[in-house]
């Protein structure tokens, strides 16, 4: 497994590989019902977010934030310096730092209408919540 001051290489990983897999996970989340999918790594766990955007941490941890109508977003508990380094290492186009990435990540998916938001007025709404595992998706 490759970690450190890396460069991304197209000819390793080309694009069109890496827009497929975030094609499957999309449709995955579209027969579970799922606007938004967060996947949780670090330099133990890199699997599911190395699998589709070719970043290795390799000190930290993160949450991809993956739409399935937008471009996939790292939030990255690193310092604001070493977002040129991911941007150029991975195919995320848009990484934001913090030292608390659930709430970060929380605040950014947090809209009207989002499953967060309603679980903020009624409690039954958290039944609507689910957590899928993604493996079965990377196996395919």
């Amino acid at each position: 497994m490759r970690r450190g001051l890396i460069s991304y290489s197209k000819a390793e990983m080309p694009d069109a590989i890496l827009e497929a897999r975030i094609a499957r996970v999309r449709a995955a989340m579209c027969v579970a019902g799922l606007d938004k999918l967060l996947l949780y790594t670090n330099n133990t766990r890199p699997a599911g977010v190395s699998w589709l955007t070719g970043f290795v941490p390799y000190w930290s941890e993160a949450l991809l934030v993956l739409c399935r109508h937008s471009a996939p977003v790292l939030v990255a508990a690193l310092s604001y310096r070493v977002k040129a380094w991911i941007e150029a290492t991975s195919r995320i186009a848009e990484v934001m730092h913090s030292p608390r990435i659930g709430f970060a990540a929380a605040d950014m998916i947090d809209q009207p209408g989002d499953l967060r938001h309603l679980a903020r007025q009624s409690q039954p709404a958290q039944e609507h919540r689910q957590r899928i595992d993604v493996n079965a998706v990377e196996a395919a």
